[in-house]
């Protein structure tokens, strides 16, 4: 049973990094690299105006979800932001992250 349970664990990890890699993803993960390429741009424009970064959706008015995505921002300040995303029909979830020294206009990007 432990032998069984550690191959689902791996097979788990597996598709999960799959999900944001840039090859051979399924139609969710697709959707779910967009949302957080729209998320990136979005928080651009925000910080734009702000001169930081928002971790609440609703102030990002520019951003719009494709249907059965969801995207968390996990923390977001001055200096950058961090977020994830899923999709309801798999178990794929990608993560993206934006890094601004200040210095610039738009962050640099890392992630998916």
């Amino acid at each position: 049973m432990a032998r069984w349970e550690g191959f689902c664990h791996a097979t788990v990890l597996a598709v999960l990094l799959m999900a944001c890699g840039r090859t051979r993803t399924s139609p969710s993960g697709e959707e779910i690299r967009t949302a957080l390429a729209d998320l990136a741009a979005a928080e651009d424009v925000y910080y734009a105006t702000n001169l930081r970064y928002s971790a609440d959706r609703s102030t990002i008015v520019s951003l719009a979800l494709p249907r059965g995505v969801a995207v968390d921002i996990e923390r977001a300040d001055e200096h950058g932001w961090r977020a994830s995303a899923s999709h309801e029909l798999g178990i794929e979830t990608c993560s993206m992250s934006g890094r601004n020294d200040g210095n610039s206009t738009l962050a640099v990007i890392e992630g998916p």
